[in-house]
């Protein structure tokens, strides 16, 4: 091999660790975003995943030893793993294979073979690129090449687990995101066949044109066609159409569940309730609100009073879409784009009332904000003689365990609240308020047998 040749080789060996290292991380963290709809995101279902994916990279590595014509399998794992991103990452296809919510009662065996079946290959041919690679190294002891194969991998996983969530989906939003994850293994494909071949380009790779096309359609057409926006959080979309009385009614999407609804520009159903209740029973007029989970900002927007309320969602693009699709107007009140936790954690900040509407999708909420932790720091944020609301999205009677245990919990913390469920006919599932007192020091008193009350 001649000097020249054997330089144009490292490079293209160098180039390709990193990239790969940047797209096989990448991978993980949309799996997690896609999925996070239908399967939540505690740590039991990232933990699934991680595991998934490093079973898939110690597998690839091991089978990547030894194999005769390493360019040409490259070429070939490539162009597979578009083919796989391409469909396998779709909302479409995820949408398809899950069919609806199922945080309640998690289909791990679905799950699972969802993850073996869409995710595992694409790990597994990504990681047999460094033992692939590796052949091609002329220079150095064996531990060097290695080691420094292995860093430059390394590094490129670094800056795909941190450019993927931080720049990538707030700048092109997931589809595209996909989309260029897809361009990226083509490109790749076509060094490891210069690699291989010794030339650029052939009539094989308008299968890569077409592999492209296919994540096109599979992911920007159908998010345009279903949603008005994505981000690194959520899919949304609005809905206008009439209720039974020829109203106009709105309806916020998120992750194709109702996160909003306004029936002639008013807000209803436990939004409304609460607000109501808030007013005219607890006769708050000139006092601070804050609400966790924006929603479609709609608990001040029928409140003529001088109460002054404060959002705060994780979501920062929340705000603009909620005004330009939903409201048609700007919010009334200030928004804070923060995580819940971490602000009820770091704020010093007194509330009068604090509203808890916390839910990713319809039955799906962060598990960090379902803790009793999480509730002892919300209490540290109301004022004396203050409130807390929550709303739930509870399985009728508490027939399930996940509604026991947040019940459970709300109460450790809270002992003294009205508890409402809100239906109309018969539900599997519905809305259960919880208007709260901030509890006082004191322990609680109960009434035994042997005691007489006057």
């Amino acid at each position: 091999m001649n000097n020249k040749k054997y330089q144009s080789l490292s490079e293209l060996v160098w180039v390709i660790l990193l990239l790969e290292g940047f797209i096989s991380v990448s991978l993980q963290i949309v799996f997690m975003r896609q999925l996070s709809p239908f399967l939540g995101s505690d740590v039991n279902v990232t933990g699934l995943i991680i595991g998934v994916f490093l079973l898939a990279l110690s597998l690839g590595y091991r089978s990547g030893v030894n194999k005769k014509k390493p360019a040409a399998v490259l070429t070939k794992n490539f162009i597979l793993s578009g083919l796989w991103v391409a469909v396998g990452c779709a909302y479409l296809t995820i949408n398809t294979f899950f069919g609806e919510v199922v945080y309640l009662s998690p289909k791990i065996g679905l799950s699972v073979f969802y993850l073996f079946v869409f995710m595992f290959p694409v790990v597994f041919w990504l990681a047999q690129t460094l033992p692939l690679l590796i052949t091609f190294i002329r220079k150095g002891s064996s531990s060097a090449k290695a080691g420094n194969s292995l860093s430059l991998n390394t590094i490129g996983s670094v800056l795909g687990a941190t450019i993927t969530p931080l720049v990538l989906f707030w700048a092109f939003g997931v589809a595209w995101t996909i989309l260029l994850m897809v361009v990226g293994l083509m490109v790749l494909s076509l060094f490891a066949y210069k690699m291989d071949k010794g030339v650029w380009l052939s009539a094989d790779h308008l299968i890569g044109v077409l592999i492209i096309a296919l994540a096109f359609f599979f992911n920007i057409d159908h998010e345009r066609q279903n949603f008005i926006k994505t981000t690194a959080y959520a899919n949304y979309d609005v809905k206008v159409d009439s209720d039974a009385y020829g109203n106009e009614r709105r309806v916020l999407e998120l992750n194709k569940t109702f996160a909003s609804i306004t029936t002639d520009g008013q807000a209803t159903g436990y939004v409304r309730y609460l607000n109501r209740y808030m007013i005219e029973q607890l006769g708050y007029t000139d006092h601070d609100v804050l609400v966790l989970g924006s929603g479609g900002f709609t608990f001040s927007i029928n409140d003529e009073t001088k109460n002054s309320y404060t959002y705060l969602d994780i979501d920062p693009d929340i705000k603009p879409i909620a005004e330009k699709f939903f409201l048609g107007y700007n919010i009334k009140g200030n928004f804070v784009g923060k995580d819940a936790r971490a602000y009820v954690k770091t704020s010093e900040d007194l509330y009068d009332v604090v509203f808890v509407d916390l839910y990713s999708n319809l039955l799906s909420m962060p598990w960090q904000v379902t803790t009793v932790e999480f509730m002892e720091e919300l209490n540290d944020r109301v004022s004396v003689g203050g409130h807390v609301f929550f709303n739930m999205v509870y399985q009728s009677d508490f027939k399930h365990d996940v509604n026991r245990r947040i019940h459970n919990t709300i109460t450790s913390v809270f002992p003294y609240c009205y508890i409402t469920p809100l239906f109309s006919g018969k539900q599997d599932y519905m809305n259960v308020v919880y208007v709260c007192s901030k509890p006082d020091k004191e322990a609680l008193e109960i009434n035994v047998d042997d005691r007489v009350l006057y």
